[in-house]
């Protein structure tokens, strides 16, 4: 997924490297902000989420269908501590 998308997913240890299986390796800002250090850094959950998925309605004129859902805990908290603003309003 990284690779696709050009950067690294917070917390994606499966895939921070290419060719072993490692926790990801952080700098010293970023850890400081997150209030983690090096060692901890295996704890961080993946930080993936997908805030709204539309399903196609199909054959037989079924109407779509879309699910939503907010980001978890301790997703919002990493964003307080990494100063990221969301776009949009979201659920505490």
């Amino acid at each position: 997924m990284s690779l696709g998308l050009g950067c690294q997913i917070l917390g994606d240890h499966k895939y921070a490297h290419n060719s072993k299986l490692a926790p990801q390796k952080l700098s010293e800002g970023f850890l400081r902000r997150l209030g983690l250090v090096q060692s901890k850094a295996r704890h961080l959950p993946l930080h993936l989420h997908a805030r709204q998925l539309t399903f196609p309605g199909g054959a037989g004129g079924h109407q779509e269908v879309t699910v939503s859902s907010p980001l978890p805990k301790f997703f919002l908290t990493s964003l307080k501590r990494l100063k990221i603003e969301l776009p949009g309003k979201e659920e505490p």
